[in-house]
């Protein structure tokens, strides 16, 4: 059976119009009604009736049309699959990523899938130390991470991060005095550039930081703070946190900051790669640089 005709049958019963169809698929009113003939006489039965209100299905057509509608669906997935079969975009893609970046990356993904079908994706949730070795091994692909320079590695800024003072009632934001208040701290082995971070900036103010708690998870560290034994800092990039617990209070720290963003080892033979690094550059606005 002609695609062609499916899709013309499909197109008026959505439309119910032979002319407003005629002029979406760009043919004449009298050819689009001969593809409809040819298509009854291959069924056997009477798709539409003409009315006040146009073109309307006949129970016969209304039947035909989930079949016709995934028929044509159909078609288009296997002629969109040949066609990036024949690009070359036929690939798994390996994908690091912070929590920061976990809404992006997802959405990003999607619609490279939705474009690309051949192209099947691996996401990993890893500290960006963890990605940038698994870059240099050839274990990522791509990794959504803390940037630095690295030798090899191409990179792309996407947005830019900082530190946030999260504390109870029972503290003023006064952040000279916030310095020497009990701190809960995202572990070393989970977050090892954040403990990094943190503790330049507490060298950086002569402080000796007084960490009465270590966790694992940055809701961990809030939640401790709502308790008011203590404060904790978290990124900025992490920041939706807060919602949640809104008892809390938080005060940004100036003068302080990184860039977040991409890396990856060019690979111009890879063109799902690189067709992926193209829909980034297209898209960055979605991380509000």
């Amino acid at each position: 059976m002609e695609t062609h005709l499916l899709k013309a049958f499909v197109t008026v019963a959505e439309l119910g119009s032979i002319s407003r169809s005629a002029d979406v698929l760009a043919v004449s009113q009298p050819a689009l009604t001969r593809q409809l003939q040819r298509l009854e006489e291959t069924l056997g039965g009477v798709l539409f009736t003409r009315g006040r209100h146009g073109s309307e299905l006949t129970q016969f057509g209304a039947r035909m049309l989930p079949q016709a509608r995934e028929a044509v669906l159909q078609t288009q997935r296997l002629e969109s699959e040949a066609l990036s079969y024949h690009q070359g975009v036929n690939d798994r893609l390996r994908i690091g990523f912070g929590f920061w970046a976990i809404k992006e990356v997802t959405r990003l993904s999607a619609l490279f899938h939705k474009n690309y079908p051949t192209v099947d994706f691996e996401l990993r949730d890893m500290s960006s130390m963890d990605q940038l070795s698994a870059l240099n091994e050839g274990i990522l692909d791509i990794g959504f991470m803390r940037l630095r320079p690295c030798k090899g590695l191409s990179r792309m800024t996407l947005k830019h991060d900082s530190l946030l003072f999260v504390f109870s009632s029972e503290y003023t934001a006064d952040i000279d005095k916030l310095h020497y208040a009990p701190l809960v701290l995202m572990s070393q082995s989970c977050a090892p550039d954040f403990w990094l971070q943190v503790h330049s900036y507490y060298s950086g103010k002569k402080i000796t930081p007084h960490i009465v708690q270590i966790v694992n998870e940055f809701h961990s560290a809030i939640a401790w703070a709502t308790t008011g034994n203590g404060i904790t800092i978290i990124p900025k990039s992490m920041e939706s946190l807060l919602a949640i617990m809104p008892e809390v209070q938080y005060i940004p720290v100036d003068n302080v900051s990184w860039e977040l963003g991409v890396m990856w080892r060019p690979q111009l033979h890879r063109k799902a790669l690189m067709r992926f690094i193209e829909q980034l550059r297209n898209e960055k606005s979605i991380f509000h640089v």
